[in-house]
């Protein structure tokens, strides 16, 4: 991890099940936000409202003349305590990290998510002592060290959960491996569908590949945002759900023709096709991933039928926006599944085909060779 990789990483706690919890407590449990008492001190004469505080009382009779004068310590309710401070800071945060993700977050994977924890952190920071702490300079201010610890002794629930989510928020910032692994593997993997998650590590099987054919490192962006490369290997960019535009009708089969009448006249438009892994160097599409899971073994031909007319399809829109052959793609291409059933293993001409059995070998060291070369 890099530290350009920290508003990642914070968007993805903000996302996580824990501050989802907390930001949830605090709208259905308001009054557990507890006040702190605290003594300020002022000058009175005559009644006493608190304990007299005897040197300084002293020295105002002298400067006054007044023998009713006295400086006393007088006690009030505020919610400037350490824990709520904590509690407090915390809800900004990930309402920040929320919104920063949402710039980018349309049409990608964490569009829906991002939209629901941001309505449900707007609720907790309406709460009124929250809304009141944060609208004061002092409330805004940096948690000092004995702020921390007031935070850490608390033992209400609402506040040991707000200071589970400040210590992970803290790890993730200081990039500690730790943090880091227990965020990604406690929230945001077990977030992702089943198919995403293969695809996911589809993704990131092929990356290593091309960083051992390339000597170059995999540098992955975790955001996963729409527009934006998943991760990079030297000049290779490998994106994830990446649209490929469809040849003009000019160009299409009578059969493709028929298809596209055919959705049309019963109201459907058809859309860009997306491509579930596409390996670019600069603009140019080098290699197409076709992922399929499913989870019975059975599935496998079936899932075959279903990825091969997709991926030739692919393949043809490719080489006639680039110049090139189907097959030359094609041949650098992979379909990847759950189980491979009745295919063989295989990485090159007519087309690659793996299973997830496959993922953590070193089968593609030589299909990333042919697409590193391309």
């Amino acid at each position: 991890m890099r530290h350009e990789d920290v508003d990642v990483l914070r968007m993805w706690w903000a996302l996580s099940s824990r501050v989802g919890a907390l930001a949830a407590r605090l709208v259905a449990r308001p009054r557990e936000v507890s006040p702190a008492l605290d003594g300020f001190r002022r000058e009175v004469s005559g009644e006493l409202p608190g304990p007299p505080d005897a040197a300084a009382s002293v020295l105002l009779q002298a400067i006054t003349l007044d023998p009713a004068a006295f400086v006393v310590t007088e006690t009030s309710a505020t919610w400037l305590s350490g824990a709520n401070r904590v509690l407090a800071k915390n809800l900004d945060a990930a309402r920040a990290a929320v919104r920063a993700a949402a710039l980018h977050a349309r049409g990608g994977l964490f569009d829906g998510p991002a939209k629901e924890r941001l309505a449900l952190l707007d609720d907790a920071l309406r709460v009124a002592p929250i809304r009141e702490l944060l609208a004061t300079p002092a409330g805004r201010s940096r948690i000092e060290a004995h702020e921390r610890r007031q935070a850490a002794k608390a033992r209400a629930p609402l506040y040991r959960l707000s200071w589970d989510c400040a210590s992970n928020l803290a790890g993730i910032d200081a990039l500690e491996p730790e943090s880091v692994a227990a965020l990604l593997a406690r929230d945001t993997l077990p977030g992702m569908e089943t198919w995403r998650k293969f695809e996911l590590a589809v993704l990131l099987e092929a990356g290593e590949a091309l960083a051992g054919a390339t000597g170059h490192p995999l540098v992955l962006d975790a955001s996963f945002a729409p527009g934006r490369p998943a991760a990079k290997v030297g000049d290779i960019e490998i994106r994830w759900q990446r649209a490929i535009p469809q040849r003009p009708d000019a160009d299409l089969d009578p059969g493709e023709i028929k298809a596209k009448a055919l959705a049309s006249a019963m109201g459907v438009a058809a859309g860009t096709a997306r491509a579930d892994i596409a390996i670019e160097r600069a603009g140019r599409i080098l290699s197409i991933i076709e992922c399929k899971w499913f989870g019975n073994p059975d599935s496998a031909s079936r899932a075959i039928l279903e990825a091969s007319p997709q991926i030739v399809a692919y393949a043809r829109d490719v080489a006639y926006a680039q110049g090139e052959t189907a097959d030359a793609i094609l041949s650098r291409s992979l379909v990847a599944l759950a189980d491979r059933g009745p295919a063989p293993l295989s990485a090159g001409a007519p087309i690659g085909c793996v299973g997830l059995s496959d993922v953590g070998g070193t089968i593609l060291g030589p299909w990333a060779a042919a697409v590193a070369a391309a």
